[in-house]
């Protein structure tokens, strides 16, 4: 178990000197992103949650499903953030190179992305797949954010969010996004 403490230690080392997306893109073409388990702007769902900091959390750490289409029929590949914007740009998950032919992601598949050929990274707590939202207050925002990029990244397993978002710098063709909501203690 991480706790509160190190976790926030831990976005501090991970996102120093990080771009943001926006500083990434200079495209203003927007991808529509949806989502069965959650609208955008309401709380997500318990099952969403991480098992994580001592009990703080209980939930499934189960990934909601995710979809998206792209406005370009240049779009080489996809890559998906999942970042708290409430407790400094903390990672929860991150996956690059999936397949332009694949528009969604299903609930529950971050553990097994090989159905759709994505390259998983480290998320802030250096846990390998998604990592479900635990915040120690209310009313944290969990933007999941989808970036059409123009070719692969060819990113090594285990890659930082400043990897990608340096990986992805000038190749954006579209992005966007969906937020959650999650209060904790959950």
């Amino acid at each position: 178990m991480i706790r509160r403490a190190t976790a926030t230690a831990l976005v501090a080392l991970l996102c120093a000197g990080c771009a943001s997306p926006d500083e990434v893109s200079a495209t203003d073409a927007v991808l529509t992103v949806t989502s069965e388990d959650f609208a955008d702007g309401a709380a997500m769902p318990e099952w969403t949650t991480a098992d994580a900091f001592g009990g703080q959390c209980t939930g499934d750490n189960t990934n909601p499903q995710l979809s998206w289409q792209s406005p370009s029929p240049d779009t080489e590949g996809f890559a998906i953030t999942m970042i708290d914007t409430d407790a400094g740009g903390f990672v929860h998950w991150l996956v690059a190179d999936i397949p332009a032919s694949t528009t969604s992601i299903d609930r529950g598949a971050s553990g097994d992305l090989s159905g759709v050929g994505g390259s998983r990274s480290m998320s802030s707590t250096s846990y390998g797949e998604y990592f479900g939202p635990c915040p120690p207050n209310a009313d944290h925002h969990y933007e999941f954010s989808i970036y059409a990029l123009d070719r692969a990244l060819a990113l090594e397993p285990g890659f930082t969010h400043g990897d990608l978002l340096t990986a992805m710098e000038g190749h954006i063709l579209a992005q966007g996004s969906i937020t959650g909501l999650q209060s904790g203690p959950a």
